[in-house]
C-alpha cells in the first residue's frame, strides 16, 4: 500500500516491487499451494476487497503514523491486535485501507492481516525518492517479510539484488518493476 508519488509514503508499493523484482518465492513442501501473490495496491483501498478475500493471509506492506516514533521506525503486528501507539491511528497517507479493513472485518471476509510497515519522514513535495530513514527501514522490512513469507510455508530464492532506492527511482517512470 502506499503513495509512490509521495516519497516515503509509497515505501510499502516500493517494498512490494523489491521483494517480486529480487526473489522468487514458491510453496516449500509440494503440494503446498499457490506461491504468495505480490500486489502493489497502491491507493486502491476498497477496490482491494475481492482479491483479499480470496487469501486467507496477507502480509500488507504501508507506512504508518505512529505516537512518539521516529521516521523509519518499523512496526510489525497481527491488525487484529493493534499496538497501543497505532490506536486510532492509520496508515502515513489516508485512512482509506483502515475503513477497508473494518468494512471486511464487519461482513466477516476479513483473512488473518499482518501489516509490516514503517514510519515516512514527512515530505511535503512530490517526489519519488526515499528518505534514508525509510532506506533503511526497507532492509529491515525486506528480511521481516521475507521470515514472515518462510513461516507462512514458502522458500524465497534470490534472483537479483535491486536495492529499494533504485526501485523507487525507476518505477513509476516508465521502468517496468518486478517483472
Amino acid at each position: 500500500m502506499g503513495n509512490v508519488l509521495f516519497g516515503d509514503e509509497g515505501l510499502g508499493v516500493h517494498l512490494a516491487s523489491l521483494l517480486k523484482s529480487n526473489y522468487h518465492l514458491i510453496a516449500a513442501e509440494p503440494g503446498a499451494g499457490l506461491p504468495p501473490a505480490i500486489v502493489d495496491g497502491g491507493t486502491l483501498g476498497p477496490h482491494l476487497i475481492p482479491l483479499l478475500t480470496n487469501h486467507r493471509q496477507v502480509l500488507l506492506l504501508d507506512s504508518i503514523t505512529a505516537d512518539n516514533a521516529a521516521p523509519g521506525e518499523v512496526f510489525c503486528f497481527d491488525y487484529q491486535q493493534l499496538p497501543a501507539p497505532l490506536k486510532g491511528r492509520g496508515s502515513a497517507h489516508e485512512v482509506e485501507m483502515q475503513q477497508t479493513l473494518a468494512m471486511m472485518r464487519l461482513a466477516g471476509d476479513l483473512p488473518h492481516i499482518t501489516v509490516l510497515a514503517a514510519v515516512p519522514k514527512i515530505i511535503s513535495k512530490t517526489t519519488f525518492e526515499l528518505s534514508p530513514e525509510a532506506q533503511q527501514a526497507a532492509v529491515t522490512m525486506e528480511q521481516k517479510a521475507l521470515e514472515i513469507v518462510d513461516r507462512w510455508g514458502f522458500t524465497a530464492t534470490r534472483r537479483a539484488h535491486a536495492s529499494i532506492a533504485e526501485i523507487a527511482r525507476h518505477c513509476c517512470r516508465g521502468v517496468a518493476c518486478g517483472s
